[in-house]
């Protein structure tokens, strides 16, 4: 993407510039907070459907960089209701996020409520498999 030309862009503008071993570690600092950025980013999407039932969509990276981000918004989500949560554009999920979801589905469960984790399509896509819609003949 543009943020990974931007650094390449710097480092061999720094190599030029200055020298091999400056522009090298230059260079490298910003692939690590370009990394630390791109790992931060998490889209916690709340839309209220029918029947009491709300869906949940996480787009982007959830890890424990975003957890107080992802924690904040499922509290505001009511807890009584169905709550579906979808993972097919999430790109990684750490320990940290999916012990967030997991107790946070209990106290749901404990209030009556339910949370369903959708995990088909991210599980096929931690697996490489590749998703085929079959047409009806």
């Amino acid at each position: 993407g543009k943020g990974e030309i931007g650094v390449y862009l710097v480092t061999v503008a720094c190599i030029v510039s200055i020298n091999l071993l400056d522009g090298l570690l230059i260079g490298f600092i910003l692939s690590i907070f370009h990394l630390a950025w791109k790992a931060s980013q998490l889209e916690v999407a709340v839309e209220k459907g029918e029947d009491k039932q709300i869906d949940i969509r996480l787009k982007g990276a959830a890890t424990f960089l975003v957890i107080n981000k992802l924690t904040s918004m499922l509290d505001t989500v009511d807890q009584t209701s169905e709550i579906h949560v979808h993972l097919e554009h999430l790109a990684y999920i750490d320990h940290a996020c999916f012990t967030a979801l997991k107790e946070w589905g209990e106290r749901c469960q404990a209030k009556g409520g339910t949370m369903v984790l959708e995990w088909d399509e991210l599980t096929q896509k931690s697996q490489g498999l590749q998703i085929v819609e079959r047409n009806a003949a």
